[in-house]
């Protein structure tokens, strides 16, 4: 039985078999082979960067060129292309401009910007499966934190809480919020201690 999964992960690389370019090896597989193999490499990356919210893709107009740059026939009308970037959290990470939709396209309607934002997701795959595999562990301790100490009515503890791991001692201190009243200390309202 096909799991949602892998019905998922199929479907995605049903599409990129269909909309994107690949290259082959003809020593090692066949031309259909590559184009399979590509497929679902890509398709991977994909699901890889959705599960991880620290990724960001941000589409603009590329400021720097337009089709007038590689169109050879002067009668047509040049046309605005994309670029788009890749962010890590607030950090630009990627970048690739140039992107061109056609006359009147732009990324929010065209199935192209998918097979972009795949190819790009790839090159840094093994990065964003790193950072997704540390985000689940550093997500256990907060867990094991919140199971503790939050519910007490006194402890909170924020989903992105600081996680400082200790070697030495087999555990990791977790940051949290600590509820303190006034009286505690020793504080009165309206004026100074």
């Amino acid at each position: 039985m096909t799991t949602p999964a892998e019905m998922a992960l199929n479907l995605a690389a049903a599409f990129f078999r269909d909309n994107a370019g690949f290259a082959y090896n003809p020593k090692t597989e066949t031309s259909d082979e590559g184009k399979v193999r590509h497929a679902r490499e890509l398709a991977v990356a994909e699901m890889e960067i959705q599960k991880n919210s620290n990724y960001r893709y941000e589409w603009a107009v590329d400021p720097g060129m337009d089709s007038s740059d590689f169109e050879t026939d002067e009668k047509k009308r040049p046309h605005r292309l994309w670029c788009v970037t890749l962010y890590r959290r607030h950090e630009s990470i990627d970048h690739l401009g140039g992107v061109d939709f056609g006359a009147n396209g732009s990324p929010k309607k065209d199935s192209y910007r998918r097979v972009v934002e795949a190819e790009i997701a790839l090159a840094h795959l093994d990065n964003i499966r790193a950072e997704t595999a540390e985000t689940a562990r550093l997500d256990a301790f907060r867990t094991a934190a919140e199971g503790r100490y939050d519910g007490t009515g006194d402890t909170d503890i924020d989903a992105d809480a600081r996680v400082s791991e200790s070697e030495d001692d087999g555990g990791a201190w977790v940051a949290a919020w600590v509820w303190v009243s006034d009286e505690d200390a020793g504080i009165k309202r309206g004026g100074a201690a």
